[in-house]
């Protein structure tokens, strides 16, 4: 870890813990697959992408800082 940079508070760690898992369990069911108007679809497909973007991000953060990244709701590839 770069010396000029701040290390996460535990409070931080936690609750990017808790977005990771909470992102990933949640991208793990299919909302726009049982969408029944294109609007929603759409809409549900876009916030599918946002949510795929933050898990990524997370991800990025916590193996960054020599942080574990759970694994228990990680989409299977």
């Amino acid at each position: 870890m770069d010396q000029n940079k701040l290390a996460l508070t535990s409070s931080e760690i936690g609750t990017l813990w808790g977005e990771y898992v909470n992102g990933t369990m949640t991208d793990s069911i299919a909302f726009s697959q049982v969408a029944q108007t294109k609007e929603v679809r759409k809409f549900l497909t876009d916030s599918e992408k946002t949510a795929d973007q933050q898990i990524k991000a997370f991800s990025k953060i916590m193996q960054t800082d020599n942080l574990p990244v759970p694994k228990s709701w990680e989409k299977q590839k």
